[in-house]
């Protein structure tokens, strides 16, 4: 039982490290400065609307709860990523808090 237990526990770590990834994809591993985000990508092709959904999508993926704390920091820079490309992208009905 314990075995089961801790393999569920182990693919779970695994979700949340997946979803860090598809949101770091989501909002470009490079400097904001290169504008290399699907976000700033749909932006720039005059979707704005589809820019938003995707910042909003990302927020969704992670404000997740872990207790792995390299998970946590990693989520917590990609929170601090979606808020610095909102206001790049003038989206200021974009959530204050958490």
């Amino acid at each position: 039982m314990i075995v089961k237990l801790d393999c569920l526990y182990n693919r779970l770590c695994m979700i949340q490290i997946w979803t860090a990834c598809i949101s770091e994809t989501v909002l470009g591993r490079k400097d904001l400065a290169e504008r290399s985000s699907m976000i700033f990508w749909a932006y720039d092709l005059g979707e704005k609307e589809m820019a938003k959904e995707l910042l909003n999508f990302v927020l969704g993926l992670v404000t997740v709860q872990t207790s792995d704390e390299n998970i946590k920091s990693r989520l917590e820079r990609i929170i601090k990523k979606c808020y610095m490309i909102s206001s790049k992208i003038n989206y200021s009905t974009f959530p204050v808090s958490l």
